[in-house]
């Protein structure tokens, strides 16, 4: 649906405490392909639809956990 209505890119956040990731995906044609990912310590760069820089530790650090 998302590639129907031109979405030019999404993320996947998967905020589990012992291995949190992103996961960049681009509109390319008329399906998505993964542009890039990164997990626990090691940092998500992307330039789409803005530079940015996030650690996906730091999304879960301080975290709860049971």
């Amino acid at each position: 649906m998302y590639a129907e209505f031109g979405i030019p890119s999404y993320w996947i956040v998967d905020p589990d405490p012992d291995r949190p990731s992103i996961t960049e995906y681009r509109l390319d044609g008329v399906a998505y392909r993964e542009a890039g990912t990164a997990a626990g310590p090691d940092p998500f760069v992307t330039e789409a639809p803005f530079p940015v820089q996030i650690v996906p530790a730091d999304l879960v650090a301080g975290s709860w956990r049971r």
